[in-house]
């Protein structure tokens, strides 16, 4: 854009130099002129001062003239540069010469043009500003949509995920049960088997000597049988203590001193029908002892049976084609080891890790895998551990390892002494069932007590309630009344009296820590006269000390 202006000739510094000294001259000229006049007062003098005044008013004309003029030029620059100011670059100054204006003219023009550039860039860039606001406007939109779609998509996998969890957990409970069920079933048909195989003597034996009455006279003969019943018996009561696997939970049971080496031999021992069985078969089968002679220890003696028996069950169907079942038992450190070795057909690395989880077994359909995890919990009740090594082809080595527990001679004497309670003792003995009064009624007189037996929870306070009693023996499960009321009650009466709870719950009532008010020892039916009498022994030796 061009534009110019012009002022005149004469720069505007010299127009104004003359404009001021024009005004600045011709008061003192006039003064001068005024004061010559008066000291020489002729008429022409006179008349020079008249053409003085004029030329001096037409001079302060002239400079007031040219004065106004540039004030004017000045007011319009200024005016330009507020619309410029403004935004108005289309504006034309008024035409002067002059290089003032001339070089003002030219800066205005580079001023305009850089403004006009500039113009042009700022619009520019804030167009495509709007253009990039505009897109990643929209581009979060998308991103924001996406987000939205995705978080509803997973809003309903999550859905979908918590339904088929919970029909998976619904399916695995379902699957557990039947497991569980199965396992019972099948556990429940060993145990029935094992049962009647060991009621089978029970019952021939019994029925023979009653057909055979004369047989009575034979004193050996009579005591062989009742050997042969008694084992039968111990058995059948092992039998029925496998179905307790599934509800007792830790170790805090109390235990009896036991040998280690005679649990074996009984274990082994239970074997003989078997192993002629698999030789009949033309299946040799030989199960060698390596025992050393072992302190006594505490556990519980049919469940260590029934531990050495499941593992000798396990080697014996490792060995279709026969082989050498090794039985060991010695001391490691402040342990008992007892070590049962085969030549069967060993294990493989997985095998090995999962033998030992319940209802695992590599024989689905004919083992309810569930033998070596009963033998595992057995030594974890114990307080010891069970280890496992294996080369397959070759056989497999299973050792349990259970704590050697010291204690004195005295302690061990009258663990197991069948007489020794000072005094003739009065026991109360309460029972709804006639058969197991009837035993333990022969029980405990045949050791030196006086029995007084009551059929009924209710007639069992009436004969307290009568008489003194030096001890009680109640069973919990009675129709009138229960033997927990009938504790509780004679507690109440008297706090010095001991009281024995003999009930068929006893195992379930220890592993789950309960004790009724007032009962002084649990015993699980059935009872052997040793554990009764070690029972009334260390009850009442307890309230003597008091």
């Amino acid at each position: 854009m061009k534009f110019s202006f012009s002022l005149g000739k004469a720069n505007w510094r010299t127009q104004f130099t003359v404009a001021y000294a024009a005004m600045a001259i011709i008061p003192l000229l006039t003064f001068g002129y005024f004061l010559v006049a008066y000291l020489l007062p002729e008429h022409n003098t006179r008349e020079n001062l008249l053409l003085v005044i004029a030329f001096s008013v037409m001079l302060s004309l002239a400079g007031f003239s040219i004065l106004i003029r540039n004030i004017n030029t000045l007011a319009g620059f200024c005016t330009y540069i507020e619309n410029v100011a403004r935004g108005s670059l289309n504006k034309q100054l008024i035409s002067r010469n002059g290089p003032e204006e001339a070089r003002i003219n030219e800066s205005m023009e580079k001023i305009i043009e850089k403004l006009e550039q500039d113009r042009e860039r700022l619009a520019a860039f804030t167009q495509n500003l709007e253009v990039e606001v505009a897109s990643r406007t929209n581009e979060l939109k998308e991103d924001i949509e996406r987000r939205k779609r995705t978080e509803q998509a997973l809003r309903e996998s999550n859905m979908m995920l918590s339904d088929a969890l919970t029909e998976l957990k619904e399916m695995e409970h379902r699957l557990v049960v039947e497991e569980k069920m199965s396992a019972l079933g099948q556990m429940a048909s060993s145990v029935a088997h094992d049962f009647n195989n060991a009621l089978m003597p029970v019952i021939g034996l019994t029925e023979f000597l009653l057909m055979n009455r004369n047989k009575l006279d034979d004193r050996q003969e009579v005591i062989s049988t009742l050997e042969d019943i008694h084992d039968s018996a111990d058995r059948a009561r092992e039998a029925v203590g496998r179905l307790r696997e599934f509800y007792k939970m830790d170790g805090s049971a109390e235990y009896d001193l036991v040998d280690v080496n005679m649990i074996f031999e009984k274990a082994i021992n239970s074997f003989s029908d078997l192993l002629q069985k698999k030789l009949e078969n033309n299946i040799v089968i030989e199960i060698r002892r390596d025992l050393f002679d072992l302190p006594l220890i505490n556990a519980d003696e049919s469940e260590l049976r029934e531990a050495i028996r499941n593992v000798i069950v396990n080697s014996i169907e490792a060995m279709p084609e026969g082989g050498v079942i090794t039985c060991r038992s010695r001391m490691e450190g402040k342990h008992v080891a007892l070590e049962i070795t085969d030549t069967g057909e060993g294990m493989t690395l997985d095998v090995q890790g999962r033998c030992m989880d319940p209802f695992f077994t590599t024989k689905p359909g004919h083992k309810n895998g569930i033998g070596l995890a009963v033998v595992y919990g057995i030594a974890r009740r114990h307080h010891g551990n069970l280890e496992i090594s294996s080369d397959l082809g070759k056989g497999t080595i299973v050792k349990i390892i259970l704590p050697l527990v010291k204690v004195s001679s005295s302690e061990t004497a009258s663990s197991f002494r069948i007489g020794g309670t000072s005094g003739q003792l009065k026991i109360l003995l309460i029972d709804d069932d006639a058969s197991s009064r009837n035993i333990l009624s022969r029980y405990l007189n045949a050791t030196g007590f006086v029995v007084k037996s009551a059929d009924s929870g209710v007639k069992g306070l009436e004969a307290f309630a009568e008489d003194k009693y030096d001890l009680v023996i109640t069973d919990r499960a009675m129709p009138d009344m229960s033997g927990d009321i009938v504790a509780a009650s004679i507690r109440k009466g008297n706090v010095k009296i001991p009281i024995i709870m003999l009930t068929g719950f006893g195992e379930l009532m220890k592993n789950k820590h309960e004790k009724p008010d007032g009962v002084d020892r649990i015993l699980s039916k059935p009872v052997s006269l040793k554990e009764l009498r070690c029972a009334v022994d260390e009850v009442t030796g307890a309230f003597a000390l008091k």
